[in-house]
């Protein structure tokens, strides 16, 4: 966060959004005051020669070893230029999108839109905190950027198959993933590691996904309520370590608030109503163990 201050001006000149440097988050939310800087302020002179580059009290870059660092000056742009970092792996993407030599059978077109349905839903929901978040410090002056925002990176969201009994022969139970790294954190797709999910049934079947997640540690249960408000998603299990502070500003700035890698995995239910079950495909059918409803007969109902 002083880095990015100090540095604010120096960047090349031209139109920006950010023409003062971005506010602390504070407002009740427990967080630090504003930084005012350190002594001497972004004028001070450069540390003499032969002076370690980094600042022996915090580890990060002194001000003119980052002002000559273009990679620590690019990263810098970036993170004042975007409210959310986002991996390039981090849709689900179906496997059979644009293959024209194996298409997808019938039960993988039928699932194909309810994790389309999925993602949009959670992707809204993370836009919706940010945006909040964004007007909130625009109202009070401010430049919202990163490093402010609940939902700092989108790591990945990956949606299982219908979660069918415990029982089922062809299905194993995964670990649930953990919040490390930026690989994708996947479902384990069964009941069984969890002490509250369902099984797809006669009313209803489910599916399982998992979001992976940098934010503000504080937003944790702000970021799940809205995920799941006025929909039929529910949270099994939320793990998260602390995200440790990136002294080399290079890469994706985070900011100075207290960050955190969340892993977050849910459930959703897809009731099995009459019309829906109509549709399904034999297969899809066949493996839920459901009972397709009986074509309703024209002129049956009763007078």
């Amino acid at each position: 966060q002083i880095v990015i201050e100090m540095l604010k001006n120096q960047l090349p000149e031209g139109p920006s959004p950010q023409a003062a440097p971005p506010p602390m988050r504070t407002g009740g939310k427990g967080g630090p005051p504003a930084h005012q800087g350190p002594p001497g302020g972004p004028t001070a002179p450069p540390p003499p020669t032969g002076e370690s580059a980094e600042d022996p009290k915090t580890g990060l870059p002194r001000e003119e070893a980052a002002r000559l660092n273009p990679a620590i000056r690019a990263a810098v742009k970036r993170a004042l230029g975007i409210l959310c970092y986002c991996s390039p792996t981090a849709l689900d993407r179906n496997a059979h999108a644009g293959d024209t030599v194996s298409p997808a059978k019938a039960a993988e077109r039928w699932e194909a839109p309810i994790g389309l349905w999925i993602q949009q839903d959670v992707i809204a929901a993370l836009a919706r905190v940010n945006d909040r978040e964004a007007d909130r410090i625009r109202k009070e002056n401010g430049n919202p950027w990163v490093g402010l925002m609940p939902v700092k990176d989108f790591v990945s969201i990956r949606i299982s198959p219908y979660v069918r009994s415990e029982a089922a022969a062809d299905r194993q139970a995964g670990a649930p993933a953990v919040p490390l790294g930026d690989e994708p954190a996947r479902p384990p797709g069964v009941a069984t590691p969890f002490a509250n999910a369902n099984v797809s049934n006669d009313l209803f079947d489910v599916v399982q996904f998992t979001v992976k997640l940098v934010v503000d540690a504080r937003d944790i249960p702000l970021i799940v309520d809205e995920i799941c408000r006025n929909k039929f998603h529910r949270p099994l299990r939320i793990d998260y370590s602390e995200e440790p502070p990136n002294l080399s500003m290079t890469g994706k700035i985070y900011g100075s608030e207290p960050t955190a890698r969340v892993v977050m995995d849910f459930e959703t239910c897809f009731f099995f109503a009459d019309e829906y079950a109509a549709l399904m495909p034999d297969d899809t059918v066949a493996a839920l163990a459901h009972q397709r409803p009986k074509p309703k007969v024209e002129g049956s109902a009763s007078k």
